[in-house]
């Protein structure tokens, strides 16, 4: 007959059924059985049950399963030894009694082991602190004062305390029938401890049996039930702290004090259990409540990652493969910022609703400013990795659907990292997880990255190369290239697009894709930029004096950058070298357009008091639109080199004519880049763009070179270089 089972191991079988009877027929069979002969019935079939179990459930652990089978047997002889003795509860058998709580103990602890979660023991140990507080006041004035075996007698209810504890320590951790089970017979096996201190013989002899049985009967029970689908797997973890279980404990000892009350008509000890009981609970109640708001983001109301983390160690402990996902909102702290916090935490709680609603069951957490995480437990077929990506997916489109928050819309967009388990660490699958969030940083603002082999070379590689930028702009390593913007028409420089490169001692010459956004992820942005502006505005002095009329030169800087340092920086820099402000354009990519272009509108609005001019660069990859460019002071627009290279009549001229359509609306004028052929070059004058810059004029130079296309006059082009 196979085991009907769910899902906390309850279960209708033959052998379990079997057992219950056969446990109702000792207890019935006493009436006309010798004590000895039903106990021995119920304990050796009790141990015989325990021993199968390693064999009959595989997963179970064969050394606890053992132990638990010999304290049964060493628990039952001495128990029909003591019970068909006419003699004080004091008895030679004792040197049965010993060694099976020791084996209780043991068969526990290995029980233990399989839970591995550390932070049980704490909890049973405040719980066997307080139960040692009431047995202390039970015990007062009753226990015998001399002798080896009294002793002995008192330290069987501490033996069964220590059972008790590692028995809620397993409750704690695995919530299955099976660990209740044991809970309870150490319940049974406390009591029995009690029973000779507190009565003596001949009552100890009646209440021994019946209690030894019910311990015996719930350890069977607990041998017999078949493991869950993993095992005596933990189950979903408890997040919040136990606050009953602290309540319980701090009450014990005025409970004790009450009965002791009651006992001598002391109504002093009353009151004083009464205010002990009052001061405890206000205890408890505090510590609780500081723990749950430890435990707990208190703007958005979801568990913090520390404690996430406790959860994915509870499934590595169980068998499971969960997958870590960290969510990055970009440019957030920018948000924030402008629109206060007032509106910037409505924003957080409303994305944290969204991330729930995109992650299903999964447990969805908040860690800094910044920063999500989701704990998926995912199926473990071939189509994981599929499953892990759709969700990776589905988390980045909640974190960017439109918020309105006080009738202003704000959009953020994300960075996805994640990984899939391949150990029990949980600090190893942080680590991937960890490395796939910097490589989805590193590709751009909404990609998502799933851990692979590599990633963390590349996380020690970008490290390396954090602490080499940290010392490259203050050790002559960076320099600026130019390449000239030039009117189509005749081939003259109308001006230079500015472009930081490093020189790296290791790596070579290092473009400002491998380190710009480093930069920014790290915070050295700010020093970055102010080294750039400093010395574009000293190059753009050196080059107009070389041209001898008006040159502008374009400096591109990071949203990141915008605050006050910013405009300091910039005044510094053209009041140090003389430099007209009109001829320094600060330029921004459409992708960094943040959905608040109120606080754009106004942070730029602010920059031009400083008399400079704003550029947009690669337009039309972005989500830029008239409707959003209308309400910022832009002065110049960059055309993407997706639209120009390969640039023929057709649909592609058609976008550039909308663009150029746009732009003479807005009033601005517009660079067409990454012009390589003439073909291009004339489409491109055919259609009213009046400057373009890109190969077929010159590659960037050092400012040597750029003064010397300068003095050449109207640059000749270089069909195909």
């Amino acid at each position: 007959m196979k085991a009907a089972v769910d899902r906390r191991g309850l279960v209708l079988s033959g052998p379990v059924a079997g057992y219950v009877v056969l446990v109702a027929a000792a207890g019935l069979g006493r009436l006309w059985w010798s004590t000895a002969a039903w106990l021995l019935l119920v304990g050796l079939v009790t141990a015989a049950v325990a021993a199968a179990a390693a064999v009959r459930f595989p997963l179970r652990d064969s050394p606890a399963c053992l132990s638990l089978a010999a304290s049964a047997v060493m628990f039952t002889v001495a128990d029909a030894i003591f019970a068909a003795q006419k003699v004080p509860p004091v008895h030679p058998v004792d040197a049965l009694y010993a060694p099976a709580y020791a084996l209780a103990v043991v068969a526990l602890y290995r029980l233990n082991r399989r839970a591995t979660r550390a932070a049980g023991y704490l909890d049973a140990v405040v719980l066997a602190t307080g139960l040692a507080v009431l047995l202390a006041v039970a015990l007062a004035g009753r226990a015998p004062s001399t002798g080896t075996n009294n002793l002995l007698l008192l330290l069987y209810p501490l033996a069964g305390l220590v059972v008790l504890t590692l028995s809620v320590r397993l409750v704690r951790s695995l919530r299955t029938l099976p660990s209740w089970l044991m809970l309870a017979a150490s319940v049974w096996l406390l009591a029995s401890g009690f029973v000779p201190v507190l009565f003596g013989y001949p009552v100890a002899a009646l209440l021994l049996e019946t209690l030894q049985v019910g311990m015996l009967a719930c350890w069977g029970l607990a041998a017999l039930l078949p493991q869950p689908e993993e095992g005596w797997a933990v189950e979903a973890f408890d997040r919040r702290p136990p606050v009953w279980l602290f309540a319980v404990v701090v009450l014990l000892a005025p409970v004790a004090l009450l009965i002791r009350a009651w006992m001598d008509l002391d109504t002093r000890e009353v009151v004083l259990a009464v205010a002990c009981a009052a001061a405890g609970l206000f205890v408890v109640v505090r510590l609780g409540t500081a723990a749950y708001v430890s435990s707990t983001d208190p703007v958005t109301g979801l568990i913090v990652i520390p404690v996430l983390l406790l959860e994915a160690r509870a499934q590595l402990a169980a068998g499971k493969l969960p997958t870590l996902f960290l969510i990055d909102l970009e440019q957030f702290h920018l948000v924030n910022e402008s629109v206060g916090r007032r509106k910037g935490d409505p924003l957080l709680r409303q994305i944290g609703r969204q991330l729930n609603q995109a992650a299903g069951g999964a447990l969805v957490a908040r860690g800094s400013l910044s920063r999500f995480a989701v704990l998926a437990d995912l199926p473990a077929a071939d189509a994981a990795e599929g499953a892990a990506g759709r969700l990776a997916g589905d988390l980045a489109a909640a974190v960017a659907r439109p918020v309105t928050v006080d009738g202003q819309r704000l959009q953020l967009s994300c960075s996805v990292g994640y990984a899939t388990a391949a150990s029990p660490d949980v600090d190893d699958l942080l680590i991937n997880t960890e490395a796939a969030l910097h490589a989805a940083k590193d590709a751009g603002p909404g990609g998502s990255v799933a851990y692979r082999q590599g990633l963390r070379e590349a996380g020690l590689e970008r490290a390396a190369l954090t602490a080499d930028l940290r010392e490259a702009i203050d050790a002559g390593q960076l320099l600026l290239e130019y390449q000239p913007i030039v009117s189509l028409a005749n081939g003259q420089i109308e001006g230079f697009e500015a472009l930081v490169r490093w020189q790296h001692p290791r790596l070579g010459r290092l473009g400002p894709d491998r380190f710009v956004h480093l930069a920014e992820s790290v915070g050295l942005i700010g020093d970055l930029g102010s080294w750039v502006l400093s010395h574009a505005v000293a190059g753009t002095a050196v080059l107009n004096t070389a041209a001898g009329r008006p040159l502008f030169v374009d400096i591109n800087v990071s949203v990141a950058q915008f605050g006050p340092r910013l405009a300091q920086d910039l005044r510094r820099a053209l009041a140090a070298h003389a430099v007209d402000p009109p001829l320094i354009v600060l330029e921004l990519t459409e992708t960094m357009l943040i959905p608040d272009r109120h606080w754009l509108a106004r942070e730029l609005t602010e920059l031009k008091t400083t008399g400079v001019r704003v550029a947009v660069d690669d337009f039309g990859t972005g989500h830029s639109s008239l409707a959003r460019l209308k309400d910022l002071p832009i002065d110049l627009i960059k055309i993407d080199r997706m639209f120009v290279n390969g640039l023929t009549p057709g649909g592609p001229a058609l976008m550039i004519t909308g663009i150029l359509q746009i732009a003479a609306a807005l009033g601005v004028d517009v660079v067409a880049e990454g012009i390589e052929q003439t073909s291009e070059r004339d489409l491109l004058t055919a259609l009213g763009c009046r400057l373009g810059q890109g190969y077929l004029y010159s590659r960037p130079v050092g400012l040597p070179q750029a003064q010397a296309l300068l003095l050449a006059g109207p640059v000749v082009t270089h069909q195909g270089a």
